[in-house]
């Protein structure tokens, strides 16, 4: 329930995890001179925003304050990710010198919004949001990183 009436059921909609549209893709090609080059993609639409009210008995956010996904979505993510290989043979050792490229496009998109509307249960019923950071993100997609890496096969 919202907390404040009982008789009205909020805990109704889509689950917090619930994701309408994913799609990925990976593929890696090998180039006649033995470069491998591997891509991985994904789109995965937003997940559901719930304004959450805050228990005082419970010490947490207990309350639905409106139907689960009733604040709207969070906003689509996308990446892509690039590995390139290149084997070096030295006798019976094979060298592989590797490169991966991680959040190649660098989107650094919110994934989680903060949904608390207040910080204490007086704050539930308020008309405007308590809570300064509502709405904004609190976890985003990591920056485009790299990594180097070698390989030995024997």
């Amino acid at each position: 329930t919202n907390g404040s009436d009982l008789t009205r059921i909020t805990n109704q909609g889509p689950l917090s995890n619930d994701r309408r549209h994913q799609f990925k893709v990976s593929g890696i090609y090998q180039t006649p001179f033995n470069l491998s080059i591997g891509a991985t993609a994904y789109y995965r639409s937003g997940t559901p925003v719930t304004r959450y009210g805050y228990s005082d008995i419970y010490g947490r956010y207990e309350f639905f304050l409106t139907k689960r996904g009733g604040e709207g979505r969070t906003p689509a993510s996308y990446e892509a990710d690039l590995h390139l290989g290149y084997p070096i043979q030295a006798g019976p050792v094979t060298i592989n010198v590797l490169l991966d490229i991680f959040n190649l496009l660098n989107a650094q998109r919110p994934v989680l919004l903060d949904q608390r509307y207040g910080f204490e249960e007086a704050d539930n019923s308020s008309p405007t949001p308590v809570n300064p950071g509502y709405l904004k993100p609190v976890l985003r997609t990591p920056p485009t990183s790299a990594r180097l890496g070698v390989r030995l096969s024997f």
